[in-house]
């Protein structure tokens, strides 16, 4: 019994990703005009996952800032829908201040009810369900649909995201890469940056290029294009995305052409990463020492630089 239902599931996921591997395949086919790209709308706005019918995995650890609905049959009273505080906690009525950050929504259901029948309740059926997918985020930037913040249950492949943020721009490359920290110390230095080639997964149909997108990641998308000489700004700046490289730009004008700075960046943390051969160097500048010096204390960028200007940590 369990070889069969795990077998229909497989079924469904192959099932599903051929149909998102069709939807793609067919908007890079070109059009009576001859385009690279189908002309097709961008989403006018990004969907949130909480609107999704499914319920959360059971696997979904609760995080800071989700909204969580908690039924207890028969008790209006404390049946309730409360947000997760930043400390990780929420207030239930009875039994005050709860620390639910890190725990699954089954594991919530059991301390809930392991709780309410000391004294309070005789056999409490309680369910826990997640309203807001808000404390799982991944930051998409570049040439693609909709660039912003989308909110996750959990890990999605590459083909599933795409669906989400809307079609690859007609200007955009073959060239999406990944940002990812280590999840256990946020604070850490990036990992070493993941590239899949977009050409091979949509185009020729290669299902190892559809990796997994985790909640934190940071994703952007490239343009390939042959002699295009272009930079990457991205993170907390007011205009993320690629801008045209000029002789001698330095790092304050590229962020500059970009907006400038957001009230939530973290200026001393600013990373640049450039490709040198089959490598890849990150360099990492305190914007508030460059501005308060001279433009030869500036850095010179280079084509392919990509300059990220992470949130502050408060």
């Amino acid at each position: 019994m369990f070889y069969r239902s795990s077998l229909q599931h497989t079924e469904r996921m192959r099932a599903l990703y051929a149909v998102l591997f069709l939807v793609f395949v067919l908007s890079f086919l070109p059009s009576g005009r001859g385009s690279a790209l189908a002309q097709s709308a961008p989403i006018s706005k990004a969907p949130s996952l909480s609107q999704n019918v499914l319920s959360a995995p059971k696997e979904y650890i609760i995080g800071v800032e989700d909204v969580l609905d908690v039924s207890v049959w028969g008790e209006t009273e404390l049946s309730k829908t409360l947000a997760v505080s930043p400390e990780g906690t929420i207030n239930y009525p009875l039994l005050g201040i709860i620390k639910v950050k890190d725990l699954t929504p089954e594991a919530l259901e059991h301390l809930l009810r392991d709780r309410l029948s000391q004294g309070y309740l005789k056999d409490p059926k309680v369910t826990v369900a997640i309203k807001e997918f808000n404390s799982k985020k991944v930051m998409v930037f570049g040439l693609v649909g909709t660039p912003g913040l989308y909110k996750l249950k959990g890990e999605i492949p590459v083909l599933e995201l795409l669906f989400m943020v809307g079609n690859v721009s007609k200007e955009s490359g073959n060239r999406m890469v990944v940002m990812r920290r280590d999840p256990s110390d946020p604070q850490s230095q990036p990992m070493p940056a993941l590239e899949v080639n977009l050409d091979d997964l949509l185009l020729k149909g290669d299902l190892s290029k559809n990796v997994m997108i985790k909640p934190g990641d940071v994703v952007y998308v490239t343009s390939s294009v042959v002699g295009k000489q272009r930079i990457y700004v991205m993170g907390e700046v007011r205009s993320a995305g690629p801008y045209d490289f000029t002789h001698s730009m330095t790092l304050l004008e590229a962020i500059k052409m970009a907006g400038g700075i957001t009230d939530y960046a973290a200026p001393k943390r600013v990373r640049l990463i450039r490709k040198e051969g089959d490598k890849k160097v990150t360099f990492k500048f305190n914007l508030k020492e460059i501005s308060s010096g001279k433009k030869s204390d500036d850095f010179i960028v280079q084509a392919g630089d990509v300059i990220i200007v992470p949130e502050s940590w408060f």
